[in-house]
């Protein structure tokens, strides 16, 4: 991390927000960066309701955060550390990020001998609570680990700069630079996480294969004994991290080339069925206009429109 990253300036903007950028579906409600020296006395659990912050609450277990909104604070610099609603503690430091849910209760707070530089960004909107409706953004997790990225910062400050100046349609992209971050974030979680789970590895393993063998006819079970994974335990967690299960994502695999191949190639119907491993054009043909809503013919006949 460079020096200048390490003092980040005190800055927070507040964009008004319209209909329409209601109606884009993410939207940035406040968003600024800010820095704790050193030797700042800690939020500790044993602080008292005088000195704490507006937005926090005294409990019987100690001072606690509740929020109305989503929230990402994202440390560049020192280092911390979060309780979650179970009061679990957990150290938080440089290339940490909190992902905070509306109604989650949670508290943390720098190190005094450290103290700590952040950006943070609350935000809304149907996309978000589609998200998290989906299990992406999970109250059980808001702990996540990005390392010290230049381009987490730069779209941190890229979202800090829209919510500055405020151009026209600026919602929109602060919109997708929030979406991108919220995608690195959680991509570096999983891929942190296959790195440890050896489960996780081997469902990478099966997609891996599935995707470079459209063509195959694959046995589903051979292919998690090769994994060394009984078959319903590959099953269910193959589907846990896809939403499909194998057979249906290598089907789908097999229509994404068909795909390809009806809108760049001079295939006949029954040519591409074969490479991507049906024996019955027919069959085949079926399938497709089951799976898209329209025949393979009507499939390559919409790019000539």
């Amino acid at each position: 991390m460079s020096k200048r990253m390490a003092a980040l300036p005190s800055r927070s903007f507040y964009p008004t927000l319209t209909p329409r950028d209601h109606e884009w579906g993410l939207h940035i409600l406040s968003a600024g960066s800010n820095t704790i020296p050193a030797g700042t006395p800690e939020i500790g659990l044993d602080a008292t309701w005088d000195s704490l912050p507006p937005e926090w609450y005294q409990s019987s277990t100690g001072p606690v955060r509740r929020l109305r909104d989503f929230e990402l604070v994202y440390l560049v610099h020192g280092k911390g550390k979060f309780w979650d609603a179970e009061m679990r503690e957990s150290p938080v430091d440089a290339g940490h990020a909190l992902l905070l849910l509306p109604g989650q209760w949670h508290h943390y707070t720098y190190l005094q001998e450290t103290g700590w530089s952040e950006y943070w960004v609350f935000f809304g909107g149907e996309t978000a609570q589609r998200l998290r409706r989906n299990g992406f953004l999970d109250a059980k997790q808001p702990v996540l680990f990005g390392g010290r990225d230049d381009a987490l910062i730069w779209h941190f400050e890229r979202i800090l700069e829209l919510c500055q100046h405020r151009p026209l349609g600026f919602q929109m992209e602060a919109g997708a630079c929030l979406l991108y971050l919220l995608g690195r974030l959680l991509g570096s979680e999983q891929i942190r996480h296959a790195q440890i789970n050896p489960t996780a590895e081997a469902i990478r393993d099966a997609i891996d294969y599935l995707e470079s063998n459209p063509a195959e006819s694959v046995d589903i079970q051979q292919l998690a004994a090769e994994l060394h994974l009984s078959y319903p335990h590959f099953r269910r967690v193959f589907k846990e991290q896809t939403g499909l299960s194998p057979h249906q994502y290598h089907l789908q695999v097999k229509l994404n080339q068909a795909k390809a191949m009806l809108n760049h190639s001079a295939f006949s119907i029954s040519e591409i069925s074969e490479r991507i491993g049906f024996d019955d054009a027919h069959y085949f043909s079926r399938l497709f206009h089951k799976k898209t809503g329209l025949t393979p013919s009507e499939w390559r006949g919409q790019k000539e429109i």
